[in-house]
């Protein structure tokens, strides 16, 4: 259950007790005991690298790992800061991606404008399936050109 950023878990712990009858012989048996632990917060392990390739005279730029409200700001500002430093031909390489979330989407978006108002071009690379899905569902495939690998993007 989540309740204000954080998980609530509930344990049971199982502890060995002693038990003797009145027979005077013992038995081991187990007594169940419920412990609650609240507002415990969640390990979170970010996980996404941004590798970034000339090629030609178009910036290769490739996440791998995840997208999602954790990864995304910094996935923008990095977006943000190619765009401003002039680079405005880019290449974004999906095929190491393994999650997108809504968030990661406004971050292609917030690119998508800057690169357009630079006069640049953005494309997109290397979609799998999962994402390919996600860039559909949310109507992205008709904003990006798509390509199946880099080399096909370069040519096209």
């Amino acid at each position: 259950m989540r309740d204000k950023g954080f998980i609530r878990h509930c344990h049971h712990v199982v502890t060995p007790k002693r038990f003797k009858k009145p027979s005077g012989k013992s038995y081991n048996f187990l007594k169940s005991s419920r412990h609650k632990v609240i507002n415990r917060k969640p390990e979170v392990n970010i996980i996404m690298n941004i590798a970034e390739t000339r090629q030609a005279n178009s910036l290769v730029v490739a996440p791998t790992g995840r997208i999602d409200s954790q990864t995304s700001p910094v996935f923008d500002r990095h977006l943000t800061a190619i765009i401003e430093r002039g680079d405005v031909n880019l290449i974004i390489d999906l095929a190491g991606l393994e999650y997108i979330s809504s968030t990661g989407l406004s971050a292609f978006l917030s690119a998508a404008k800057k690169v357009r108002a630079a006069g640049g071009r953005m494309s997109l690379t290397g979609l799998n399936s999962r994402i390919r899905l996600v860039f559909e569902m949310s109507g992205f495939l008709r904003l990006f050109p798509i390509y199946a690998n880099v080399d096909a993007a370069l040519s096209g």
